[in-house]
């Protein structure tokens, strides 16, 4: 018998015990799960969100989920700033010219604002993003915008979930094969 062999009889007391043939058959099947497993995720990916978060108010509605053990954002990224007026429209756009699904842009409500944001020009510069986004061809539904008081930190995770199926829904239909023409 091999050295090799031998050693891997031996257990951590010294003793040797007889090979067992049905390890390598669980081994085997536990990657078989795990393959199965990562082609079926693969078939259906999760849509790949972007959640650009002020710091003050969404982040405090998160914090309050995160104490309960619920993670807000799902599988979404989430980006803190300072404040949402720093978050441009070059970020946005970024957002998606890296493969982003969808893109939400969460703020603090106008009365609640630490840093003076000008709600009217934000609201036009979304009009001008929300334009170039229709001119690129990314579905209006496909950017979320929200004011969240830090107390509603359960209305935010559902607007989220909600936000994220659509997104879902639209990038499955996208994704799926176009039925072949039987002529």
């Amino acid at each position: 018998m091999a050295k090799a062999a031998v050693r891997a009889r031996k257990s951590a007391g010294g003793k040797t015990m007889a090979a067992s043939k049905s390890a390598p058959k669980t081994i085997v099947k536990a990657e078989a799960k795990r393959k199965l497993k990562g082609k079926t995720a693969a078939a259906t990916p999760a849509p790949r969100i972007v959640v650009f978060s002020c710091q003050w108010a969404p982040h405090y509605a998160f914090q309050s989920l995160y104490r309960r053990g619920r993670r807000g954002e799902g599988e979404a990224v989430r980006v803190m700033t300072a404040c949402i007026g720093r978050v441009g429209e070059d970020l946005v756009l970024e957002a998606f010219r890296q493969g982003a699904d969808g893109v939400a842009v969460l703020s603090c409500p106008h009365d609640l604002c630490r840093h003076g944001l000008d709600h009217s020009r934000f609201q036009a510069r979304l009009g001008a993003l929300r334009a170039i986004l229709a001119t690129l061809g990314i579905p209006a539904g496909h950017l979320l915008v929200g004011a969240f008081h830090p107390h509603e930190g359960e209305r935010l995770a559902e607007e989220i979930e909600r936000f994220t199926a659509l997104v879902a829904a639209d990038t499955a239909a996208d994704r799926a094969p176009a039925p072949e023409d039987p002529q």
